[in-house]
């Protein structure tokens, strides 16, 4: 988990060994998922604004019908 500030913003990349359909975003500490992104290629980013500060997960979720490798990706803020 990561301490987040409110009013941040965040910018998180995944990158792919070929190309998939992925969804992402962030989970807030009551567990409640929020999607930022849903795309398909084999690289990936999404910028949001974190609402409140506390503690956040940032998710990846395969949407492709068989596996995905994930090769490479950032999170700052």
């Amino acid at each position: 988990m990561f301490y987040v500030l409110g009013g941040t913003t965040v910018n998180f990349t995944v990158k792919l060994s070929t190309s998939g359909s992925v969804q992402m975003g962030y989970i807030n500490n009551s567990g409640i998922k929020t999607r930022t992104y849903s795309g398909i290629g084999s690289s990936h980013s999404t910028s949001f604004t974190i609402p409140f500060t506390g503690y956040y997960r940032f998710y990846v979720t395969n949407q492709s019908s068989g596996t995905l490798q994930i090769t490479g990706g950032t999170i700052s803020f």
